[in-house]
């Protein structure tokens, strides 16, 4: 049983015929818990996305598990701001609503880090996926500057063990790639644990929202 004044209803920007054609799809997908991710990973961007997932999980928070409506994210992304993923990779895992990702296109850096936070990993397979360390720009004093490196060295490992937790890359992979771009399609990728099924070979786009 949901708590029904916690429940955005989208319904009226669907029935308007003053409502434009993308405001009207974008609605459609929020009212069936569909996020589109198709930009690049910025502090705007996800907080628009975690106030979704935390709304939905407001609607739920009468209903167990097992029978809420998934959330469902399609993601291509070239990836970006790290500070920014890391709150959207946390709030992924905490949801107590089901949360699966669909990879569309690229999936990387930072988006790839998103993307492995999911339980539930699908693509499709022509989808991209790229693991890498991130770059970083220091512009400071040489304390500062060793404080910022030293802080990014410390991040590169969290990474690191976050990666090899929610994959089946070893360590001995993981570290022969660390330094260059490591690009896989799918199929690739489901060997390596990233992606658990894809679509039109695994499982059909219609199995995902039944």
């Amino acid at each position: 049983m949901t708590i029904t004044k916690d429940i955005i209803d989208l319904s009226s920007i669907i029935n308007d015929d003053e409502a434009g054609i993308y405001d009207k799809l974008s609605a459609g997908f929020l009212q069936k818990r569909i996020l589109i991710f198709n930009q690049d990973v910025t502090a705007m961007v996800i907080d628009d996305a975690i106030s979704w997932i935390l709304q939905w999980n407001i609607e739920d928070v009468l209903i167990p598990r097992k029978e809420r409506i998934p959330i469902t994210i399609f993601m291509h992304s070239y990836g970006g701001d790290m500070y920014a993923a890391g709150p959207m990779m946390d709030i992924i895992r905490s949801s107590e609503t089901p949360i699966r990702v669909v990879g569309l296109g690229l999936i990387a850096s930072a988006a790839y880090l998103i993307y492995l936070a999911a339980d539930e990993r699908y693509a499709f397979k022509n989808s991209i996926f790229l693991q890498h360390d991130g770059e970083i720009d220091v512009q400071n004093s040489s304390g500062k500057a060793k404080d910022t490196m030293a802080f990014f060295d410390g991040m590169n490992e969290r990474v690191k063990q976050y990666v090899l937790d929610r994959t089946t890359i070893d360590e001995e992979l993981y570290d022969k790639n660390k330094d260059r771009e490591m690009y896989m399609y799918a199929d690739r990728a489901k060997e390596l644990g990233i992606v658990h099924k894809i679509i039109g070979e695994d499982i059909s786009l219609k199995q995902i929202f039944k």
